[in-house]
């Protein structure tokens, strides 16, 4: 048994006592009833199997990353754009934006005053860097620009910074150069994921468990949350790696000492359960309900702190719940009731202005779940499905959301599809409508194949 597998039971046995069957803190008096109960054994056992397959299944350094070698930059030869404030943008933001600017101007004076290659040039390029990263996140229109400026001048100051000489600020250094390439692929899907792993693989070698604990487990989360995203190599694969890393920061971060982060790793186990395919899909799901249901306690106490990570969490669950139903049909529409509950509890914090995008997620799921549900009266289930999916559409636009626009459409020519006979013209206008994105692909295949079920004629 690996060391880092047994420290993480020692430290996290309550972390699993919660998680599973919401059994209470563990001793040596109250450790023999717990193995009397069968099924947290089975939880148990399936989620250490689980943590040493994923183990094995993340080396220290991925081969197919090459972490070794020198990261492939993106192109950092741009002209940064005048700092404008969105006009969606609060006072206070547009004010700190403002001060960012003059801070900027200053970082660069102060830089020019300095011999190139010395420590205070080096420094002075890090702060440059912090400030176009703070920047990148209070904008939206070009933001991408700022970042890949602090990607070149926090690469200017790894000349500088050797693992040997500063390894803290070396490392330091890549975590946030592989946060810049995150920031960046999350802002332009076409650009890759690979040099963002290069990166935080550099600073993983550098940190451990034992000297450097919270910067370690801060860096796997972001390894794991680079593996969940990556397009590259086989999806299975990317998951298992991601879950080996959320499980590893894990034996650092506990429900007591750092709820917060504890509660964010949950959510991200969580997530990735929730997309795990296989024989033990059933299972899957279940250990993700019982992880969204450990980080939202966490979440709950946080009151508005949280509010924003509790709305993710209970939209996730009820992905989950609804996923559940369609595997446990006797439990079929308890599932889908707590589901609708979930979603209905979302919407209020996602309100239209501030969460267009986030909210209308919320209804197309709302109004799929409505569409399934087998509880109630048909019609009325049918009607509010619509509604939920025309509102939808209010928020999703073919410039900006082309593929949830698309599906959208698709949603809806299902519910007026199950209405009735009379509503079958609309049905036809709505997938048609989908067509009408020919790159969102997965929805205009969806699309064909339900028009030709209507064009069949009936019998």
């Amino acid at each position: 048994m690996s060391p880092v597998l047994v420290q993480y039971i020692l430290r996290h046995v309550y972390t699993l006592a919660i998680v599973f069957d919401n059994l209470p803190a563990l001793n040596a008096v109250n450790l023999l009833p717990l193995l009397a109960g069968i099924p947290a054994v089975l939880s148990l056992l399936l989620y250490l199997v689980v943590y040493i397959r994923q183990s094995q299944a993340k080396p220290a350094k991925d081969a197919s990353i090459k972490a070794d070698a020198a990261p492939s930059p993106i192109e950092t030869n741009v002209s940064l754009p005048p700092i404008q404030p969105d006009s969606a943008l609060s006072s206070a933001g547009s004010a700190r934006l403002r001060t960012l600017s003059g801070m900027i101007d200053n970082a660069k004076k102060e830089l020019a005053s300095y011999s190139p290659s010395s420590l205070p040039w080096a420094e002075s390029q890090q702060y440059l860097g912090d400030l176009y990263i703070e920047t990148g996140t209070l904008i939206t229109d070009n933001a991408c620009a700022f970042l890949q400026e602090a990607i070149h001048v926090y690469e200017a100051a790894l000349t500088v910074y050797t693992p040997e000489s500063a390894p803290r600020e070396w490392a330091g250094l890549h975590y946030k150069l592989a946060q810049c390439y995150y920031q960046c692929n999350q802002l332009d899907a076409q650009l890759s994921l690979e040099p963002a792993l290069q990166h935080i693989q550099l600073a993983l070698s550098l940190y451990t468990m034992q000297t450097t604990p919270q910067e370690w487990a801060r860096a796997e989360m972001l390894c794991g949350t680079l593996y969940q995203h990556r397009s590259d190599g086989e999806q299975r694969q990317n998951l298992d790696a991601a879950l080996a890393c959320y499980l590893a920061a894990l034996g650092v971060y506990s429900v007591t000492t750092h709820p917060r982060e504890w509660a964010s790793a949950m959510y991200a186990q969580g997530y990735i359960y929730s997309k795990l395919m296989g024989p033990e899909r059933h299972i899957y799901l279940e250990t993700a309900v019982a992880c969204y249901k450990a980080a939202l306690e966490v979440y709950n106490k946080q009151g508005r702190a949280a509010l924003l990570d509790n709305a993710q969490t209970l939209h996730q669950l009820g992905r989950a719940y609804t996923d559940l139903s369609s595997m446990e049909l006797d439990n079929a529409s308890r599932y889908l009731q707590t589901a609708i509950t979930s979603y209905q509890t979302v919407l209020p914090i996602y309100d239209r202005e501030h969460y267009p995008l986030q909210r209308a997620a919320v209804l197309n799921d709302l109004g799929r779940t409505y569409l399934n549900n087998p509880l109630g009266d048909r019609t009325t289930m049918l009607k509010k499905a619509i509604e939920c999916h025309v509102e939808a559409l209010q928020l999703y636009t073919p410039e900006t959301s082309p593929d949830e626009w698309a599906w959208t459409h698709c949603y809806l020519g299902d519910a007026y599809k199950g209405y009735s006979r009379a509503t079958a013209d609309q049905a036809h206008e709505h997938y048609q409508l989908s067509l009408s994105m020919p790159e969102a692909k997965a929805p205009v295949l969806y699309a064909r194949n339900r028009l030709k079920e209507l064009d069949q004629p009936s019998t």
